[in-house]
This record gives structure tokens, C-alpha cells and sequence, in this order.
């Protein structure tokens, strides 16, 4: 059903969507007749009455997703945001990926919400500038839902918004209003990446730290048992619960990347770390079971700085550890050289 709006009683007609718990998409074309300007469309999407999301587009996976690239500017979003689709099997739901997001730390829900919150008061101001119909779709909004407790944003907010739009400055602590129980039920299932323990708790002992990304078991016991005694190891099953180890800021000396992960690959991971000034050194061993000239060039094309093939012997990989990290310091360079020369 299309109706007319006028800009002073555009808080009341969204106060009536809100006092209804509407659940949908509104839809908002601006009359543009006074100009030769084409009309413009703006989307605002509610959940249970609450307003999550303002924008020119609808909301969309893939909208969300390029706004918070752009806005929160993080050197491992773009990526992370891609491994938590992958683990969600594609899913559409903003909720359920960007909770997976939050659980690497590379955003916090705080962050996420300021940026939404900033997009849809800046969306209602550009809706009050001039008179136009709506249109609302039940049922065609987004899941999207900010923190813990599964709240909208701040309707406080975005009413000052359009009252007086130079006094609003976005929160710090968004307290925007809480939904109801069922949708944190319902929306915030995320399963939490793989625990990544470190194989030794001796840290004190000024060894290495080495971080190992393999989806076998198989391989990360092995690679654990040869280690333990020259490197503190840590583990990640995937590529997300290997960002989330890096996010950490702790300090890692090496990784031990499998090539062959499914989902995010080997190379895209050591692809995209080189490209962040932090890594850019940061010594990446490649393993992998294909054997070949064109495998050893993809791995260095990708930034690799060694392309060693499954299975490796443990002598020759506490060499390479040796070789590129202070573990085994009294060694010489020498003996290092001589135990590679048959990797």
C-alpha cells in the first residue's frame, strides 16, 4: 500500500511502524517534481518495531558488507567477513555472519552498530528533505541486530536526527532499544571458530611463537609433537580462527599455512596478509601435498616465503623453524643450510 509522507510527519508515521512491531522494509521515494532531479529511493528496514538499517539500497548481505568495508576500514574485514560467509554456508542472514565476525574481534558490535546507526540517521535526514510515498513490505527487512542482547538502534537517536540534525553526534555506547527474547534466539546462533591452543605453556622461555593453519588433525598433531620443544605452536583449524589468533596482537613469529583449506585457500590467506604492511615480513612456510613447479610459483606469487610439500620430515622442518625464526639460536647458519639442502 503506497501512502504520502510529508517531512514534519515523517517521526510520527515511523513511530506508528514501531508502535505496531512491524517487521519489514519501508520503502521511501522522494517527489522530486519541484526539480528536474529523477525521485529518489531510500530503504529503511525494521525488525519487531525496531529500526536496524538506513540506506539507499535495501538491505542485503552484500550491502552490509561493502558499507562496514568502507566505514570501519580494518585491514582484515574484507576478509573475515568473506571466511565467516563460507563458514555460514552462504548464508543471507547479516546476524549470523556478522556474529562470526565479532567472535575473531576484528569488530565489535559497538563498532558495527555506530556505523549503522551513523548510515540510517544520515538515510532519515536525506528522507525528511522533501515530501514522497512509501510503501511497506512485510516481512522483507533484515535480521540485523546489534550486541549480545540483540538490540536495534537507538530510536532516540535518529528521532534527534531529524529534529535537529546538526546537534547529533553518533553515541559511544549505542543503547539503542531491546527487541524482544526470541530474536536473539532466533538470529544470533553463530558457531564459535575452532579453539586455538598454544602447544606448549612454557611462553616464559623466550621460544618462538609459531602459528599453524591446517584443516587435518592428522598434521596439526604431528607438527605439534615435532615442535613443541623448539617454538610455542599455536593451532587453527580454518582461516577465521586463524585471523582471530593474528587480531589478537600477540606477537607470531611464523605461520605453517596449509595450502589446500576449503573455504578460504592457503593462498588467499597468505594473498591478503602480505597486502597489510604488519605482515608484510612476516615469514609464511607453505605446505601442501601437490608437488610441482606451477604449485611452488602460485605459493610464491601468493607471498609465500617457503613452498614445502607434505609430508615433511621433522628434522627438516625444526630446520626451517630454525632457519627463519630464534628458535635454536646456538645453531649456525651453516648446519641450518646444510639440514635444508634436501627439503
Amino acid at each position: 500500500m503506497v501512502q504520502k509522507y510529508q517531512p514534519l510527519n515523517l517521526v510520527e508515521r515511523l513511530q506508528t511502524f514501531r508502535s505496531q512491531k512491524f517487521t519489514g522494509l519501508v520503502r521511501f521515494q522522494s517527489d522530486q517534481s519541484s526539480s528536474n532531479a529523477e525521485p529518489t529511493q531510500y530503504f529503511v528496514s525494521f525488525l519487531l518495531g525496531e529500526i536496524n538499517y538506513g540506506g539507499r539500497a535495501a538491505p542485503s548481505i552484500e550491502t552490509i558488507a561493502e558499507q562496514l568495508t568502507e566505514t570501519l576500514d580494518h585491514p582484515f574485514f574484507k576478509m573475515g567477513f568473506r571466511i565467516a560467509r563460507e563458514q555460514s554456508k552462504g548464508s543471507d542472514s547479516p546476524r549470523e555472519v556478522l556474529s562470526k565476525v565479532v567472535s575473531t574481534r576484528i569488530a565489535t558490535w559497538e563498532k558495527i552498530e555506530r556505523a549503522i546507526q551513523s548510515q540510517a540517521e544520515a538515510t532519515l535526514r536525506l528522507v525528511a528533505q522533501a515530501p514522497g510515498a512509501m510503501t511497506s513490505e512485510p516481512d522483507a527487512g533484515s535480521d540485523l541486530c546489534f550486541g549480545d542482547d540483540s538490540h536495534g538502534l537507538d530510536w532516540s537517536a535518529l528521532q534527534r536526527s531529524l529534529e535537529n540534525p546538526a546537534s547529533v553526534v553518533p553515541p559511544e555506547q549505542p543503547a539503542g532499544s531491546r527487541l524482544q527474547s526470541r530474536v536473539g534466539e532466533n538470529a544470533s546462533a553463530s558457531v564459535a571458530p575452532a579453539k586455538a591452543a598454544p602447544a606448549t605453556a612454557a611462553k616464559a622461555g623466550n621460544l618462538p611463537t609459531i602459528l599453524s593453519v591446517d584443516d587435518s588433525p592428522i598434521v596439526q598433531k604431528m607438527i605439534q609433537r615435532a615442535l613443541s620443544q623448539e617454538c610455542n605452536v599455536l593451532l587453527a583449524n580454518n582461516a577465521l580462527a586463524a585471523l582471530q589468533i593474528l587480531n589478537k596482537g600477540d606477537e607470531i613469529d611464523l605461520v605453517l599455512l596449509d595450502v589446500n583449506m576449503p573455504g578460504i585457500t592457503g593462498l588467499d590467506f597468505c594473498r591478503t596478509i602480505r597486502g597489510i604492511p604488519k605482515f608484510k615480513n612476516l615469514p609464511v612456510i607453505m605446505l601442501t601435498a601437490n608437488e610441482g613447479r606451477v604449485s611452488k610459483a602460485m605459493g610464491q606469487i601468493a607471498g609465500s616465503t617457503l613452498y614445502l610439500t607434505k609430508p615433511v620430515d621433522d628434522q627438516k622442518l625444526i630446520s626451517v623453524i630454525r632457519q627463519y625464526t630464534s628458535a635454536g639460536g646456538a645453531e649456525s647458519d651453516t648446519d641450518t643450510q646444510a639440514s635444508l639442502s634436501a627439503v
